[in-house]
């Protein structure tokens, strides 16, 4: 595997540790009849989709294309939402039917969302590894050699004067 297929996998794994920490604090929010959530709940929330994150990393086969995206978001929604159970002690274990559309309908959406991005981010920086390779050739070549030979004027002034040159009539002798 080559560096930027690596690197494709790591932003990858990263989005979707993100999103999921994100998107299972937003439904919660959107969806519940309380939306603060303790500090505890958040931090074992981030904790838990980071570690998510670094396991989608590791394994490529699970965001490389939309289904798997799709299923690789919907399973961090859960590894959030478990965590938020966990972290507010009192929270119901199977969310309800509205955070359950909430989630998937996130998970739909932000798969398209992540690899649309990631391809763009793939793009550009590649136009852009393109264009910084041809300046650096460019600021590093030899400036091209200029021949300037000189005109002798002098050469062609005895010339055209005197008899003495390649074009005049010879001596008498």
């Amino acid at each position: 595997m080559t560096g930027p297929q690596v690197h494709q996998r790591y932003r990858r794994g990263a989005c979707v540790g993100a999103v999921s920490g994100v998107t299972s604090i937003a439904a919660h929010g959107a969806v519940a009849a309380t939306p603060h959530l303790p500090f505890a709940a958040v931090i074992l929330v981030s904790i838990a989709c980071a570690g998510f994150g670094a396991t989608v990393a590791a394994v490529p086969a699970l965001s490389r294309t939309y289904a798997p995206m799709v299923g690789t978001l919907v399973v961090g929604q859960i590894v959030g939402h478990g965590a938020m159970v966990v972290g507010m002690g009192g929270h119901a274990t199977f969310p309800a039917l509205p955070m359950l559309a909430a989630h998937i309908i996130a998970a739909v959406l932000l798969a398209s969302v992540i690899l649309t991005a990631d391809h763009a981010y793939s793009v550009v920086t590649s136009a852009l590894r393109v264009a910084t390779c041809a300046l650096v050739r460019a600021a590093n070549s030899e400036p091209p050699i200029l021949v300037i030979t000189p005109y002798r004027l002098w050469a062609t002034d005895r010339v055209l004067i005197t008899a003495v040159g390649t074009r005049a009539p010879p001596f008498a002798v």
